[in-house]
């Protein structure tokens, strides 16, 4: 053994190997064994034989699975065989790590690189698995020790043979802080290992994406773009978020990543789905003029039926967000004619009742705010009880109107559509002689604190001018 590690140190590898293949061969079950067995790995990796060494270190487990050196030796094996390319091999070693050795430190390097080598072969879940386990546990010193292993399998100095893999000398996640941006620092920084950074921050950005940690996607698929601008799965990556913070609704998240795919990647071509989910979001974060660009793409570039009822009430509302709302009307009444099976819910039905509201038709938007508030709830319920309201009031229907402004009131007091509603009922129970109740709840609308200086000055002047005429 002294011999070997002497021949090891001046590189000679073959007598090395020479010296350490006897000393197995003659006490295989020794104590020294082990680390005879991983000097006798290393010395054969040296001599261009990386296939022998991984049977090596892999036969540490096998006869000594009590050792120390057993998880490394199966770690280092999963290395070796990532160097060569063969990620099937490289996967099998580190499912055996993590599968007999969970809990060492080196299974927790093993993870890191099994997350990459998923990534690398399209399992973005399983990668986000490993990962998911090193942040909850906290391993941040995954991620260095990884760098120190595959030094020195790159340069492979004399003290490779004692290399160990024992999680010490680094800090661990903090608590409070945000987790996958801590994690992401040391290959941010270039403190690890550059070639596969790219990797760990997509893995990094698809399990924020799983999680909805959507402040954490944004940050880090920004520094994944930047500092790796032609990884070739970056718009894929892109459209993949973007669809998920749609379906979400988080349309600052989708007009990011849609803004970042086509500015870097112009040649990436958006379907139909996803130019419309581009268009929602301009709408909704208030630029309908540039929703009304992509609508007309759309238009202009799909001609089936299978997306025109989103598009058209997209256009709607797009019109409406622009002040036209004759041109808004349009294209719902062209949705109501030319997709009479598309699902109508109360949300989808009210933005057409504001267009036939704003052209003057308040007949018809009455009927169909009525239609709306059999369905509807929340919010949606709030406005339509509001819009009624004031349309009943316009025509001097004072009584039923206030009927619905109460209503909405008493939902939400404290939400815009609810504070609009209590100002109408005060304007209504003045109009009907009721000025005992329209000072209680103006008084309602000062102690608050929260109502609207706009709204709680009219509702002074409702009551003012009511005392007025008494």
């Amino acid at each position: 053994m002294v011999a070997g590690d002497a021949a090891y140190a001046t590189r000679d590898y073959s007598r090395a190997a020479q010296h350490y293949g006897e000393f197995l061969s003659k006490n295989g079950h020794a104590a020294e064994a082990p680390q005879v067995a991983l000097a006798l790995g290393w010395t054969e990796l040296r001599l261009g034989r990386p296939d022998s060494a991984q049977r090596t270190w892999g036969r540490i487990a096998r006869v000594f699975p009590d050792d120390e050196r057993a998880p490394l030796g199966l770690l280092l094996s999963g290395h070796t065989a990532m160097r060569q390319g063969d990620a099937r091999a490289a996967r099998l070693w580190l499912d055996e790590l993590v599968k007999r050795y969970p809990t060492s430190p080196s299974a927790s390097v093993g993870r890191l690189s099994r997350s990459v080598i998923a990534v690398k072969t399209g399992r973005e879940k399983d990668a986000g698995s490993d990962l998911r386990e090193l942040i909850r546990t906290r391993q941040l010193c995954a991620a260095y020790e990884r760098h120190t292993l595959v030094q020195s399998l790159t340069s492979g100095g004399p003290d490779a043979p004692l290399i160990r893999v024992d999680g010490h000398g680094c800090q661990p996640l903090a608590a409070g802080s945000e987790p996958l941006q801590q994690f992401a620092e040391p290959f941010l920084n270039g403190a690890v290992d550059p070639e596969v950074t790219p990797a760990v921050l997509h893995a990094l950005v698809r399990l924020g994406t799983e999680d909805r940690r959507w402040a954490e996607v944004r940050a880090l698929s920004s520094d994944l773009l930047t500092s790796y601008p032609t990884y070739p799965s970056n718009p894929t990556l892109l459209a993949a978020v973007a669809g998920q913070a749609a379906i979400d609704r988080q349309w600052p998240v989708v007009r990011g990543m849609y803004e970042q795919l086509l500015a870097r990647y112009p040649s990436s071509a958006l379907k139909t789905p996803a130019r419309l989910d581009f268009a929602e979001s301009l709408l909704r974060t208030g630029s309908p003029t540039l929703a009304q660009v992509q609508l007309a793409q759309v238009a202009a570039t799909d001609r089936s039926r299978e997306q025109a009822p989103r598009r058209l009430y997209l256009q709607g509302q797009v019109y409406d967000a622009l002040g036209q709302p004759h041109q808004a009307l349009v294209a719902y009444e062209q949705l109501r004619r030319d997709h009479p099976r598309s699902e109508w819910t109360a949300e989808s039905l009210l933005p057409r009742a504001r267009a036939l509201d704003a052209v003057g038709q308040h007949r018809q938007a009455r009927a169909l705010l009525e239609r709306i508030l059999k369905g509807a709830d929340g919010e949606v319920y709030s406005e339509a009880a509001v819009r009624l309201g004031e349309s009943l009031a316009v025509e001097g229907q004072h009584a039923l109107a206030v009927r619905w402004f109460l209503t909405a009131a008493y939902l939400n007091p404290t939400s815009a559509w609810g504070q609009r509603a209590q100002l109408g009922a005060v304007q209504g129970l003045v109009a009907t002689g009721d000025r005992a109740t329209a000072d209680a709840i103006y008084e309602r609308m000062q102690a608050s604190g929260a109502t609207d200086p706009d709204l709680l000055a009219r509702a002074r002047n409702a009551i003012e001018a009511g005392n007025r005429t008494r």
